[in-house]
């Protein structure tokens, strides 16, 4: 599925590594999946930036040691307030636009 719709956004050759719920014995939100992709990729945890919607993403990617920018799609800007950077949504971000990026 998620293969599916990346080709179909034409966004597939953006993506080096993905780990979906079958790749990995336990779900969100346990962390398994992050790291998961994070030893694929052979970087740090500080290399890394995790962009989620889910409460459960959010508790994985601080479980991973894994900095968190939340996307205020599915819950309120309120109940997010663990995440480093909260976006209302994906419109107009570019990831040199993060904080940890410069």
């Amino acid at each position: 599925e998620i293969e599916l719709v990346l080709q179909e956004a034409e966004l597939r050759s953006r993506f080096e590594v993905l780990v979906a719920a079958e790749d990995v014995d336990h779900c969100k939100p346990d962390p398994a999946g992050y790291e998961a992709a994070r030893r694929q990729l052979a970087v740090p945890p500080a290399a890394c930036v995790v962009i989620e919607d889910s409460l459960p993403g959010l508790q994985a990617a601080r479980a991973a040691g894994l900095r968190c920018v939340m996307v205020a799609t599915s819950h309120p800007a309120a109940q997010l307030r663990g995440a480093d950077l909260i976006w209302d949504d994906l419109t107009g971000h570019h990831p040199d636009d993060l904080p940890w990026m410069a």
